[in-house]
């Protein structure tokens, strides 16, 4: 079952973020807690796959800018949960870490 991921809101003033690198590619298997796409802001933060799947769709290509909630990749993941769950419970659970920007 396909996952659509989206920009999250990385604080509390932000409208948009710039998809600066993938780090991943379309068909490659992340684990949860892989690293996957680099975002852009007034820093760089990473974010992780938020569970085991496949990459199956990159929507937004490197240096695209897109607003919070924008609709950004699709994962392909198996699990045994309701649909509805699913879905809301991917998007909350994206894990972010901060890196200073050189």
């Amino acid at each position: 079952m396909a996952v659509e991921l989206t920009m999250p809101q990385l604080g509390l003033t932000m409208t948009e973020g710039t998809v600066s690198k993938w780090l991943k590619k379309a068909g490659d298997k992340p684990k949860q807690g892989d690293e996957v796409v680099e975002v852009e802001t007034d820093k760089i933060n990473i974010i992780e796959a938020p569970e085991d799947g496949v990459l199956i769709k990159i929507i937004a290509e490197e240096g695209a800018i897109l607003p919070v909630k924008g609709y950004f990749w699709d994962i392909s993941v198996m699990r045994m949960r309701s649909l509805p769950k699913i879905i809301v419970q991917s998007r909350m659970s994206i894990r972010l870490k901060s890196l200073k920007k050189i």
